[in-house]
């Protein structure tokens, strides 16, 4: 059974890469990634114990987003040199070394071949979604260069962003607005730019952004499963809730099809209809996107940020001596990296962070280690606040968060929520049920992350974005 699922894994993940880029130029961009992600295994085994096969699953970017931060400082000094992406994970794989193994340790099951099959089956689903829709971009007909419509809001964008990153200006340049700085999360591309401006015709934009694209959503798989294997206790639950999480979200699709039939209306419309924004089209409301658009097109940014925002979680809720201050600093760091990659992101997976931290400092007695643990994380929060204002994110003219009752997200809520989140909305809530009976503090702390997700979706609002962008984000997480 492994050895059919490593095959097909394999098979599908080379058709779908040399479908964007040739061998050679796929395999350095995949081998750069790779040497990326190594300093975050190698961080995890220190965190989870030389035993523990976890820090595979969720430690890949972690070092992924360290070796950004350091990239950061390096291009911001002005060094420009070829050689110098290569060199970030070589210094952080220096300072993970240095830091000592203790005595505490994130809590994490054990892992079997089982989770083996599992995880493969699960990874499998990424050249399966993105592979063909990955193949068509930029494609060549007889008119010029096609890209999908819905393509233009995030994958142009991109494109847009590596290429005037990758003239070397720190704050980069605004490429629509002369004078102006980029304000933007542009950290998330700075390694894309760094390739396409090293060899600019064979790591052209489109291959570097698809290809580092398809590579992250591998790891963003694994570290799905991994993240859920914490909480579920045999393997074929975790893969099960990682595909149906992946793949098998949103019931709009359905009704869609319910509701055109019933119209007397042609099918085939759905072939050219966006699914995935149908509340906002039927019910005049937000738009929760599935997590496999999370990959066609946001997992160099968001994807990331989700990933290391919930790897705080996962310290605060599985360490076993959480007021220790260097447990709160990893927290507080992976955090603060994240929030240099999907700002908002973090903000609500934050906030879960510091409320999971407190209870089960509160429940193990340690109340008065809670203002300590809360500086130590702190520190490399603020830090990562303060990077993201001198690279200037935000024009910070204006206020673009409210808060008070999103109307759009309050409209047809009931209708809204059943159709985006489809059948994990009953076997979440079944799980909450069990957890509450069982009182299991790992899962109960998933419930309250949940429940502050959807304060955010009904409760914040960001202007600007159609009152819709606090429920991707938090409709993702």
């Amino acid at each position: 059974m492994i050895a059919l699922v490593a095959a097909f894994l394999v098979l599908a993940c080379a058709v779908a890469v040399l479908s964007i880029a040739p061998f050679l130029v796929a395999s350095a961009l995949l081998a750069t990634l790779a040497w990326y992600c190594l300093p975050g295994v190698v961080l995890g085994r220190r965190w989870y114990g030389p035993d523990s096969n976890m820090a595979w699953l969720v430690g890949p970017l972690w070092g992924y987003g360290l070796c950004h931060v350091v990239l950061l400082g390096l291009w911001a000094l002005g060094w420009r040199h070829p050689i110098v992406p290569l060199l970030a994970p070589a210094l952080v794989w220096l300072g993970v070394r240095l830091v000592p193994r203790g005595d505490v340790r994130l809590g994490a099951p054990a892992l079997g071949r089982r989770d083996v099959a599992a995880v493969l089956l699960v990874v499998a689903l990424v050249p399966v979604l993105v592979g063909r829709p990955f193949s068509q971009v930029g494609r060549e007909i007889p008119e010029g260069v096609a890209y999908k419509a819905y393509f233009t809001a995030d994958f142009v964008w991109a494109r847009a962003v590596v290429a005037e990153v990758s003239k070397g200006d720190v704050p980069p340049r605004n490429m629509y607005l002369r004078g102006e700085a980029l304000n933007y999360y542009w950290l998330p591309h700075l390694l894309s730019a760094a390739e396409h401006r090293w060899a600019p015709a064979a790591f052209t934009v489109d291959r570097v952004l698809l290809v580092n694209a398809f590579g992250l959503g591998l790891f963003v798989a694994a570290f799905l499963y991994g993240f859920i294997r914490h909480f579920a206790r045999r393997a074929s639950a975790a893969a099960v809730g990682s595909v149906f999480a992946l793949a098998f979200v949103s019931l709009e699709a359905t009704y869609y099809l319910w509701h055109r039939w019933q119209t007397g209306r042609p099918l085939n419309a759905i072939f050219s209809t966006n699914v995935d924004g149908l509340t906002r089209v039927l019910f005049d409301s937000v738009i929760v996107d599935g997590l496999h658009r999370l990959l066609l097109y946001q997992v160099t940014h968001h994807g990331v940020g989700y990933v290391l925002g919930l790897s705080a979680l996962l310290v605060a809720i599985t360490a076993g001596q959480p007021g220790r201050g260097r447990v709160a600093v990893l927290a507080g760091t992976l955090l603060g990296v994240g929030f240099l990659f999907s700002s908002f992101a973090s903000l609500i997976v934050g906030v879960a962070v510091g409320a999971c931290y407190a209870v089960r400092l509160l429940a193990r007695g340690e109340w008065r280690r809670i203002p300590v643990v809360g500086l130590a994380a702190l520190v490399p929060i603020l830090a990562a606040v303060g990077v993201s204002l001198i690279l200037q994110y935000a024009d910070g003219t204006t206020s673009l968060v409210e808060l008070g009752l999103n109307r759009r997200a309050a409209a047809n809520a009931g209708w809204v929520l059943v159709l985006s989140f489809g059948v994990l909305l009953p076997a979440g809530l079944f799980g909450a049920i069990v957890a509450l009976a069982e009182r299991r503090w790992e899962s109960l702390a998933l419930l309250l992350t949940a429940a502050i997700a959807m304060a955010f979706y009904f409760l914040v609002n960001v202007r600007d974005h159609m009152d819709v962008y606090v429920a991707w984000r938090a409709g993702h997480i």
